[in-house]
């Protein structure tokens, strides 16, 4: 596996500009440093072997997502029987590369799964110096 050029964590994206493989949070923190480098064109690496694929972006924060290159995907399409032996081929290729890296992929894979989108409140709460401190109801005054 591809190692973040930057930390021992295993790279997702590669930075055109720079020829750097990097990790989300390397990533994160180069191409966020200003605006110049934030328009740098970063491309994803395949989760299953960590080529190029197709998708391309640039910003200062990208948002960590997971993207196949179009042989993996080739692959998972095929007949169950391709599909298996190309999986023992990757295994085996996988196998041969550090642990820890792999490992800290799949943890990474596992906390994406943990994120969820919250919509914002639609009607702010009322500010503390509106409320009454010993009903916690909002301050009416008598216009009399």
């Amino acid at each position: 596996m591809k190692g973040c050029d930057l930390c021992d964590r295993a790279a997702s994206i590669f930075c055109e500009s720079d020829q750097a493989n990097l990790c989300w949070e390397c990533d994160a923190q180069v191409h966020g440093a200003n605006f110049l480098v934030a328009r740098h064109t970063r491309v994803l690496l395949c989760r299953r072997c960590q080529a190029q694929t197709p998708w391309k972006a640039s910003g200062q924060m990208l948002s960590p997502i997971f993207s196949s290159c179009e042989i993996c995907v080739a692959i998972s399409t095929a007949a169950p029987d391709s599909v298996e032996e190309a999986n023992r081929i990757m295994d085996d290729f996988n196998d041969t590369e550090d642990d820890d890296e792999s490992d800290a992929v799949e943890e990474a894979a596992e906390e994406e799964g943990d994120y969820q989108v919250v919509p914002a409140t639609l009607t702010p709460p009322l500010p503390a110096c509106l409320l009454n401190r010993k009903e916690r109801r909002p301050v009416i005054s008598d216009p009399r």
